[in-house]
């Protein structure tokens, strides 16, 4: 493969990687402690759910029940203070 068509092949996965980021709408709080606390934990298996798609008492149950995906997975269950950090984030911006 030449030079040229190494850096085209770069520049194309670039352009789809920052297309493919942008597709979703912004997540609330955006760029909080929070926010971010939440799509890293959260997002590392799938895209981060928006959090108005569920009541509260609805994520309590999911993120609750995620944690049993994390730990089938080999990931690190989540401590007590990011559970609750993450359950209040999408409490706070769950349907009604």
């Amino acid at each position: 493969m030449s030079i040229r068509s190494s850096l085209q092949a770069g520049a194309l996965i670039v352009l789809l990687a920052s297309v493919g980021a942008g597709c979703g709408p912004a997540l609330p709080e955006q760029g909080s402690a929070d926010e971010r606390l939440y799509s890293l934990r959260c997002g590392g298996c799938h895209p981060p759910y928006e959090p108005g798609l569920m009541k509260p008492a609805m994520w309590g149950i999911m993120v609750v029940r995620m944690e049993s995906e994390l730990e089938r997975r080999g990931l690190p269950r989540l401590a007590d203070e990011e559970r609750e950090k993450i359950i209040a984030y999408l409490s706070r911006h769950a349907a009604d």
